[in-house]
């Protein structure tokens, strides 16, 4: 078996990666208790979103972060704009955390209860929220007091 060329070996270590990533997102997931198969859409596209990402990212690295660079006008005037691989590194962590913001991994995805079926659950304490037995008209009550009054 020959050589790998350095595209082949570049290729083989993303798809690692990929997988590492899917490997790791699915074991938050289940371990979150949130992990349904309605979910393997959104994380496809999570998983492609992060593998554009990390080729991106990639390509950045390897000259060297640049912020800028410089562009030649037709008057022939240099100027200085943001480097077009650090736009779409930018671009492309925004996507990502879209992403994993539907799939409800983020801190503002979070929310104080969540409504499961027929009980509300508090996540802080993981108790479920209790009905209570009488449902109260407050503003029949409210009449009744004011009617009351005497």
């Amino acid at each position: 078996m020959g050589r790998k060329t350095k595209k082949q070996v570049e290729t083989e270590q993303l798809a690692e990666k990929v997988e590492a990533e899917r490997k790791r997102l699915l074991f938050i997931l289940k371990k979150a208790d949130i992990y349904s198969q309605i979910l393997d859409p959104l994380i496809d596209s999570y998983m492609n979103t992060f593998e554009v990402y990390e080729i991106m990212w990639k390509r950045w690295k390897d000259k060297g972060f640049p912020e800028t660079q410089v562009y030649e006008n037709k008057n022939g005037a240099r100027n200085a704009v943001k480097s077009p691989l650090s736009v779409q590194v930018d671009i492309w962590s925004e996507k990502k955390l879209k992403a994993l913001e539907r799939l409800g991994m983020t801190n503002k995805a979070m929310t104080k209860r969540v409504i499961t079926g027929g009980s509300t659950v508090d996540t802080s304490t993981g108790h479920a929220e209790q009905r209570p037995g009488e449902q109260v008209d407050e503003l029949q009550a409210r009449r009744e007091k004011w009617r009351n009054r005497g």
